[in-house]
């Protein structure tokens, strides 16, 4: 709404207009004092002048969204031109209530998700930003909440005390808006749990719209015991993870300490359990080492079913083990119910894991072999040991039996969520499933979501942001191949989602002419040096270089900005012959973010046979 307040540190910004379009416009920047006043020097010459802050859309002069629409500003020489005011929108509000259906009491702690219809692309600033000259992301000052709120896909908030909710600063546009708690069905306004049938909310800057009310039903539940096999003593603290058959995992509860555990607000459908604890092994129930062999439960609408108790094994007689945590990348906090799946290079078993609440995990019973780990967490983006998200380049690591491996931990970058999904099923050339693939889905090279397919070889990218999505598959028997477009990402097919589609259903067959992960347990020594492209590029906020040495050598790695100065080294010193894999995250050698731009990554290498190697590459960061 707008009020008339005074805005300090607004950034004000002004483009000097020029009858031929320049590839480098000129622009001048200043910030609002305390009382909402600015002093922007500038020579003399016709400008379109504008501001900026956050929480609010970037406008020009005369409350124009584009420069050309807004009234010129001319400075004459040795004159100041005063009264260029300028009255900034602030985003759009939504408003309302949750309660429940029965007793039409409020609801506490009810979490909302707002997700916005046909959003601009991040790198899309020509859209966000209409007839503007001059890439805003590259001002320096421009507030990053403004940028990521206007691409930001899904907006979260939850109810206070007495139901109510508030989402505040959402650009204007179409949202659905979804509601769900602990113990109820989630819905989509309004009054539906099919998206299709849902009611899209219209946003519009500096207004609220009021009465997104829901009225939320119990549903049905699945409740149990976990419990040592041993004695039958009640397990307190173990981890139970409920799958829904063709979707994958839905959520993760942790035993009460009685053992009891209880999945309310369930729709009807098929559902799997999986349960760990700490000096356990965990299964699946009943008694099941895979998804495949588990006893499926069936449940219809408002079943309460109870007695799904599960019996764990104590760990004694584990002949190999591999060992780690798991954590956040955003906070370093630990990822209680993470799958870690250690998947055999040459074929056989895949075995699995599940992080307890500290985020360490224990797959154990591992044979003698080389093994490609990998670790995914619903909400997060899955990768490959050691800190790779292609199965190319992940590090093999080798388990001889019965010594423990580790510890082989993991970082996972927290993902944006959505409400559509692409599903289906990973078969190898002869027709049968494929256990622990990882099917990832790519929008413009960036990884978006993030699954791994269960013992069905089925996988559930769920949670997607509407949009056009490439599938990209990684298994050790094939290593990374597209869906439609084998190692090619340009041929790929490409699956869109969104209200009219909500979910894509895809049946993905490898074959047997795809490069497959190496099968040494050393890196495979390349005969000439090399570096290769950075992935992805573009990228936002982390790349992966990768490049090969054909002998020990002396090797430095560094990025530099396009006048050839370094601003950060990544690598410097000896190292081995064969692959390696760096991961860079746009800051510099003080750990600031660089601004977005095209920048240079070099190696430099002198072998111990005499050899030596330059090699530069360009890369773009896109903030």
């Amino acid at each position: 709404m707008l009020t008339g307040e005074p805005l300090p540190h607004a950034l004000v910004f002004a483009n000097r207009l020029s009858a031929i379009p320049e590839p480098h416009p000129e622009v001048f920047f200043a910030k609002t004092d305390s009382l909402g006043r600015y002093i922007l020097p500038v020579p003399a010459g016709t400008y379109a002048v504008g501001a900026v802050h956050r929480g609010h859309r970037p406008v020009f002069y005369q409350q124009k969204l584009d420069p050309h629409q807004a009234d010129p500003v001319t400075v004459q020489e040795d004159q100041h031109t005063t009264g260029i005011d300028i009255a900034l929108v602030p985003f759009g509000t939504i408003t309302g209530t949750v309660v429940d259906e029965e007793t039409g009491q409020p609801i506490a702690g009810a979490k909302l998700t707002a997700a916005r219809i046909g959003r601009p692309k991040h790198h899309d600033w020509r859209r966000l930003f209409p007839g503007w000259p001059f890439d805003p992301r590259r001002i320096p000052d421009f507030p990053k909440d403004v940028l990521a709120r206007l691409t930001q896909p899904v907006f979260h908030t939850q109810t206070a005390e007495d139901g109510t909710y508030r989402f505040p600063g959402l650009p204007s546009g179409k949202y659905l808006v979804r509601a769900g708690a602990q113990g109820y069905v989630a819905e989509y306004y309004d009054n539906t749990t099919n998206i299709r049938e849902a009611t899209p909310v219209v946003v519009k800057d500096s207004t609220e719209t009021s009465g997104i009310d829901f009225a939320l039903g119990h549903g049905a539940s699945i409740s149990g015991l976990v419990f040592s096999e041993a004695d039958s003593t009640p397990i307190e603290g173990a981890v139970v993870v409920l799958h829904r058959k063709g979707y994958g995992e839905l959520r993760k509860v942790r035993t009460a300490e009685d053992g009891t555990y209880t999945f309310s607000g369930l729709k009807p459908g098929t559902y799997f359990l999986a349960a760990a604890a700490s000096g356990y092994r965990p299964e699946f129930y009943d008694n099941a080492t895979s998804i495949r062999t588990a006893t499926p439960i069936q449940v219809t609408d408002s079943e309460q079913i109870a007695g799904i108790d599960i019996g764990l094994q104590e760990r004694e007689g584990d002949s190999g083990a591999i060992v780690g945590r798991v954590v956040s990348d955003a906070d370093h906090s630990p990822i209680e119910g993470a799958w870690i799946y250690a998947l055999p290079i040459r074929g056989g078993n895949v075995y699995w894991g599940i992080s307890g609440p500290d985020g360490t995990y224990r797959i154990g019973g591992v044979q003698t072999g080389l093994y490609i780990v990998m670790a995914w967490a619903r909400g997060y983006v899955a990768e490959f040991y050691d800190d790779a998200h292609q199965i190319g380049s992940a590090k093999p690591v080798p388990v001889n039996a019965p010594n423990v491996v580790g510890p082989v931990n993991f970082s996972l970058k927290p993902r944006h969520h959505g409400f559509f999904a692409i599903t289906g099923r990973v078969l190898d050339p002869q027709g049968q499933p494929v256990e622990g693939a990882l099917v990832v889905a790519e929008n413009d090279s960036e990884v978006v979501a993030t699954a791994p397919t269960d013992g069905f070889g089925a996988f559930a990218l769920a949670d997607l942001p509407d949009g056009s999505y490439k599938l990209r598959v990684s298994a050790p028997a094939s290593g990374d191949v597209y869906y439609g477009g084998g190692s090619d990402p340009t041929t790929a097919q490409e699956l869109s989602v969104d209200q009219e589609n909500p979910e894509v259903q895809v049946e993905i067959e490898l074959t047997s002419s795809a490069t497959a992960v190496e099968e040494s347990g050393e890196n495979t020594v390349p005969a000439t040096f090399g570096l290769d492209q950075n992935y992805p590029n573009p990228f936002n906020p982390t790349t992966q270089i990768r490049y090969q040495l054909p002998v020990a050598s002396e090797v430095t790695v560094q990025i530099l900005n396009l006048r050839g100065q370094v601003v950060r080294t990544l690598v410097q010193g000896r190292e081995a012959a064969g692959v390696h894999v760096l991961t860079w995250d746009g800051r510099d050698e003080a750990g600031n973010n660089l601004a977005s731009g095209v920048y240079l990554y070099r190696l430099q290498a002198k072998g111990a046979d005499g050899r030596s190697f330059t090699q530069i590459r360009k890369m773009s960061l896109i903030r």
